[in-house]
């Protein structure tokens, strides 16, 4: 190395830490994960959060402000060190400890689409994600259903649809 690249190579040194702190203050504050388990690990929390009744945001593995937020609330529910830092330690207490104290939300309704994909499903018509969405494979699945018990093809989910959906019998 040259004499002169060692003030340059100082000054990396000392400004990167600032810049990933600034660029991912979650990150920089949760620093004893390893940065390529980070998402696994979040997405994996965000999943337990969501079936232990907390509200971290959507399940895409990113470390926001929602998924911190659920995260301190575990900890401090369940008698933990309160950090917000998602790990493999907090997965683990998650997935296998007893739940805290229970965490009160209101009964969820399905809407009409959740409740025409899940009843497809259920028929066999239906292999997607129960997301409340009528896209094409939605559309098509109804089609399929009405097409196997001699309904009109339309695709919609209609009057007649929805109760041959509904009956157990067919």
């Amino acid at each position: 190395m040259t004499p002169a690249a060692k003030p340059i190579l100082r000054t990396l040194l000392l400004v990167l830490p600032l810049l990933a702190a600034a660029a991912f203050p979650a990150f920089a504050r949760c620093s004893g994960t390893p940065p390529e388990l980070m998402a696994p690990y979040v997405e994996g929390i965000q999943r337990q959060l969501l079936q232990l009744g907390y509200q971290p945001g959507r399940n895409d593995g990113k470390l926001g402000g929602r998924t911190v937020a659920a995260i301190r609330d575990y900890q401090r529910r369940a008698g933990l060190p309160v950090d917000g830092c998602p790990s493999k330690e907090l997965l683990d207490q998650m997935s296998f400890a007893a739940p805290p104290q229970a965490v009160h939300r209101a009964a969820v309704t399905p809407s009409p689409v959740q409740e025409v994909q899940r009843l497809l499903t259920d028929k066999g018509f239906y292999a997607g994600r129960v997301d409340g969405r009528s896209g094409p494979k939605t559309r098509a699945a109804i089609r399929s259903f009405q097409q196997a018990r001699n309904l009109p093809a339309t695709g919609d989910a209609d009057f007649q649809t929805l109760q041959a959906l509904r009956d157990p019998q067919r």
